[in-house]
């Protein structure tokens, strides 16, 4: 990343303002979102970290803010650095996010596990005949890596995109439907879109499951 940046720097003048959105560390350990940890991303930055990156760059920030709708998503603006010679220009007052020390994300990782196990305990005293999963979401392998679980014991994973309906996963052995003119009375809910509770809490209030299962408390 040092390497890249440094490179566009020179090919910007001293107006230039730079916007970058990635992943950030600090909403994944301030929500327990470990499940948002994966393969497509190397780094996952703080703000803190991303800061002290523009300070080796000689930038400065301009402001930031963070997307919790989209993965709790950092926005960044920052520019060349009009205070030469100036060390550690780029601050952020202590206590704002989680610790990044590794006692704390352990911690919060096996505050994540606890919550897996104890949804995995839940999802066990359930009859597969009743038992569903909402939201095909394209992470769903993920968090069935953390529930310890192909999702053959659902009868389904419910998702309201009519596109998806009939379609699967190649590494999980349950089916997509759309729940077209389903009585959800008696079915029992687990979401499994993670990024996309909200709405889909929002429409299972007025189906009216029989039990809705979230994974993670926060949301």
């Amino acid at each position: 990343m040092l390497k890249i940046q440094k490179h566009l720097l020179t090919k910007a003048d001293d107006d230039t303002v730079f916007l970058f959105e990635f992943p950030c560390l600090d909403p994944l350990l301030e929500k327990f979102r470990f499940d948002q940890i994966f393969h497509q991303h190397l780094q996952y930055y703080s703000v803190q970290s991303f800061l002290t990156l523009l300070d080796q760059l000689g930038c400065e920030l301009i402001n930031y803010t963070f997307n919790y709708t989209y993965w709790g998503a950092l926005l960044i603006a920052f520019r060349k650095s009009k205070k030469k010679g100036v060390i550690n220009v780029n601050r952020i007052p202590k206590g704002i996010y989680p610790d990044k020390n590794i006692l704390e994300i352990k911690s919060r990782f096996q505050s994540f596990q606890d919550q897996m196990n104890m949804t995995r305990t839940i999802l066990d005293g359930f009859d597969s005949e009743s038992l569903y999963g909402y939201g095909a979401a394209l992470m769903l392998p993920i968090l069935g890596y953390h529930l310890s679980t192909d999702f053959s014991e659902f009868k389904a994973i419910f998702d309201d995109d009519s596109a998806k309906d009939g379609l699967g996963y190649p590494n999980l052995n349950v089916p997509i439907r759309q729940p077209t003119n389903e009585d959800f009375s008696s079915l029992s809910i687990c979401l499994t879109a993670m990024d996309n509770r909200r709405p889909i809490l929002k429409n299972l209030v007025l189906k009216n499951p029989k039990h809705i299962i979230n994974p993670l408390t926060l949301i």
